[in-house]
Formats: C-alpha cells, sequence, structure tokens
C-alpha cells in the first residue's frame, strides 16, 4: 500500500480527528486489497492453466486443441506421448485421445503403450 504522507499531513493540519486519518487510511488499505486479490487470483489461474499443460492435459494446450476430440487416429507420437505421460503420471485419461488403455478399443499404439510401461489387460491387443 503506498501511502500519501503530504495529503495525510494536509489532513491532520486541517483539523481531521484520528478516526478520519485512520478510515482514509482503512479505505486505501481496502482498494489495494481487492487489486491484490485480483492479481493474486490472475496468477492462480494462470499457474494452474500452465501447470495442466506441463502435466500433460490435453485441453489446455495449444496443439490439442487443433485436434479433434473424436478423431485421436490424428495425434502424432509426441501428442499420445504427453497423454501417456499424464496418465502413468497421475492416472487420468484425457478425453481427446479416446477410450483409455484399459479399453478393448483403445487407439493408442501399443508401442507407445509399452514404451511408457502401460500394460494392457489380458487379451487386449
Amino acid at each position: 500500500m503506498k501511502i500519501d504522507f503530504e495529503l495525510l499531513q494536509k489532513m491532520v493540519d486541517a483539523g481531521a480527528s484520528g478516526a478520519v486519518v485512520l478510515a482514509y487510511l482503512k479505505d486505501q488499505y481496502d482498494r489495494d486489497e481487492k487489486r491484490r486479490a485480483a492479481d493474486r487470483m490472475r496468477k492462480t489461474k494462470e499457474n494452474n492453466r500452465k501447470s495442466s499443460e506441463n502435466l500433460g492435459f490435453p485441453g489446455n494446450s495449444a496443439r490439442f486443441r487443433k485436434l479433434s476430440a473424436n478423431d485421436p487416429a490424428s495425434m502424432d507420437e509426441a501428442a499420445w506421448d504427453q497423454v501417456l505421460a499424464t496418465y502413468k503420471a497421475v492416472g487420468k485419461w484425457s478425453r481427446h485421445a479416446g477410450p483409455d488403455p484399459e479399453s478393448p478399443s483403445c487407439r493408442c499404439p501399443p508401442a507407445l503403450l509399452e514404451k511408457h510401461g502401460i500394460k494392457l489387460p489380458a487379451g487386449v491387443q
């Protein structure tokens, strides 16, 4: 909070009571606090977005926004690597990548599943 000491001095010189000066300071603090709260909210949203991209949640990644949610066949190896790394780290499969590896209709290339150490259920190829 930036305090305007000249204004405070003028208030005191004009005979303002301590309550008036305190009310002025409280008002300034409240205005600054609202601005700080808005900044914290903006930074939190930005940090969450960056974290989700770093974890590989494709919904927030520019590369995945270009892909059709119903067409995992259009995904390249780097996109699959990102989805699989997230799945391995946090156990969350991207809805943009089609059915998860536990489904018989999973469209992820089996070689990439093996590369990430993800085992297919018995009977699934």
